[in-house]
């Protein structure tokens, strides 16, 4: 069957109008891709297997489309060794970080990937015994603050394959060292600034190593020359000063006030004579900015 003209051009308009209509409709509701959260019940017993009570328990995490990473609320286990944690399902990453008190000389810290670890992982928790105790600074000896980045051995193959633990209180706490790390191997604890307030300070790399009898050493640097001496049972990591800081003014001579989510990286190029940038050298960098400058 040939359809007349006038009335094939009437279906075709009626098929573009459908077409139309489909491509402005709005999505309803049951179309959205909003994040849902994951709640957990996690409980915590202590090395000798006991429910351990007052372990607080940090969750960080970071969506894709975030600026920068969240932090969810300090939560601390009660009597039973139980507390509850959340964060987002469409999570990119998600970590649980817990420490005891400062006054456990006893535990360590743990750290466990939500995303990639077991239900049983994250609900059933056990502490493992802490090697030796640390305790990150300022190069003037003040506390570094939370959130303060403590990587340390993981595996016997390399020094670069670690665990990263961010802290949730000031003061020392109990690092477990792996008892499988060769003894002929140099190890490294590093010591980073991931907190605002300690962006103008550098990191450290301090030497460890683990004798076979499960001694463990750690050094002032990664020279592994000179021995760290602990401060009453405590190994205080302190952050490096760098050898030029500056404060970042506005047009005003006020400091400058960087906004949540902004980030500022400054360039040192060494100048030639005439005044011009010597691009043939290695240039300087920092990209860590205190929020007031």
């Amino acid at each position: 069957m040939v359809l007349k003209e006038h009335v094939l051009h009437r279906v075709i308009r009626v098929i573009c109008s459908i077409f139309l209509l489909t491509l402005i409709a709005p999505i309803s509701p049951s179309q959205s891709f909003a994040s849902t959260t994951v709640t957990k019940t996690v409980t915590v017993k202590a090395a000798n297997d006991s429910l351990y009570s007052g372990a607080q328990i940090s969750v960080i995490y970071f969506s894709d489309g975030d600026i920068s990473e969240s932090f969810a609320p300090i939560v601390t286990t009660n009597s039973t060794g139980q507390a509850t944690i959340s964060y987002p399902a469409d999570a990119s990453y998600a970590q649980m970080f817990i420490t005891p008190p400062s006054t456990d000389t006893t535990n360590a810290v743990e750290v466990i990937d939500l995303l990639t670890s077991t239900d049983s992982a994250i609900a059933n928790v056990k502490l493992k015994t802490a090697s030796i105790r640390v305790k990150p600074t300022t190069p003037s000896g003040g506390d570094a603050g939370t959130n303060t980045c403590i990587s340390y051995p993981k595996s016997p193959i390399s020094r670069w394959v670690t665990t990263q633990y961010r802290t949730t209180r000031t003061g020392a706490f109990g690092v477990n060292i792996p008892s499988t790390l060769n003894s002929s191997r140099d190890y490294l604890i590093e010591l980073s600034p991931c907190n605002k307030s300690d962006y103008r300070y550098l990191g450290k790399s301090f030497g460890l190593r683990r004798a076979s009898n499960g001694t463990v050493s750690l050094y002032t640097d990664n020279l592994y020359k000179t021995l760290l001496t602990p401060t009453s049972g405590v190994y205080v990591l302190a952050f490096d000063q760098g050898n030029v800081t500056g404060e970042l003014r506005d047009t005003n001579g006020s400091p400058l006030s960087v906004a949540d989510g902004t980030y500022i990286v400054i360039r040192g190029t060494p100048l030639l004579p005439d005044g011009t940038p010597d691009y043939s050298t290695q240039s300087a960098w920092a990209d860590n900015v205190c929020s007031d400058g």
